[in-house]
């Protein structure tokens, strides 16, 4: 049965099938990887090297507030920041539902909205926001975004711009890219904890060393502050009298 059902996908839905083996070789390598440079290139380059990405960028949590600095991309370059101010309606929906953003769903929405649209300030509203999301989506070069998730909290963001060959990213391959954004999401975790663990350590040797230097700059001078305290300075000569104070 297995090898009937693999064999049936990959001749009647070969893409499907070239997606689901291009993420299960990401995944193995990514259980093996824990810098965050090497998680960036094996990522980028199997997204945009299977062919179900013309473009693709990679997005790390910057420190303080919530934006996002460009790591790494393929393709067509995108801004080199995601920021509050810059895109504030695609920020705040990434920042509060934690799911992925679909180009065609955005537009979807909107064709809805201007269909319905009507004097209410509410509903012309929504609907800016989600031309202001469409926009920021099209300069990104995005049509899916895909948050890397470490409990719950945002630490980084993958952003795949179809080729044209590509009509939709169906729900089978957004659900493998959620699965290659997970493993990248525990790279960059495990990668932050191994320097903190190196910091630590560092930190210990340079104690230990400056334990070890005091103790043996101590034992001579103590030798010293002994020997001098037991010479008798009357039987010093008047000229080496300063030496020995």
């Amino acid at each position: 049965r297995p090898v009937i059902e693999n064999t049936t996908a990959k001749l009647m839905f070969r893409e499907r099938y070239e997606m689901r083996q291009t993420v299960r070789r990401l995944l193995r390598r990514l259980r093996t990887t824990i810098g965050v440079e090497e998680m960036r290139e094996l990522t980028l380059d199997a997204m945009v090297g299977s062919g179900h990405a013309e473009n693709a960028a990679i997005y790390l949590q910057a420190e303080g507030e919530f934006a996002l600095t460009l790591y790494g991309f393929r393709g067509h370059r995108p801004p080199d920041a995601l920021t509050m101010a810059q895109h504030p309606t695609l920020l705040s929906d990434f920042r509060r539902d934690r799911k992925p953003i679909l180009l065609e769903q955005q537009q979807a929405r909107f064709d809805d909205q201007q269909r319905i649209l009507s004097d209410d300030p509410t509903e012309q509203r929504e609907v800016e926001r989600i031309r202001e999301a469409i926009a920021s989506l099209k300069a990104l070069n995005a049509s899916l975004m895909i948050p890397m998730l470490a409990e719950d909290r945002v630490v980084g963001l993958l952003t795949l711009g179809k080729p044209a060959s590509v009509d939709v990213y169906s729900t089978d391959a957004i659900a493998a890219v959620l699965s290659v954004a997970e493993a990248c999401a525990i790279v960059i975790e495990n990668s932050h904890e191994y320097d903190r663990l190196r910091q630590r350590d560092r930190l210990v040797a340079i104690g230990e060393i400056a334990t070890g230097m005091a103790h043996e700059i101590r034992n001579p001078l103590g030798a010293i502050k002994g020997a001098a305290q037991c010479i008798v300075s009357q039987q010093m000569p008047p000229d080496s009298q300063e030496f020995l104070d």
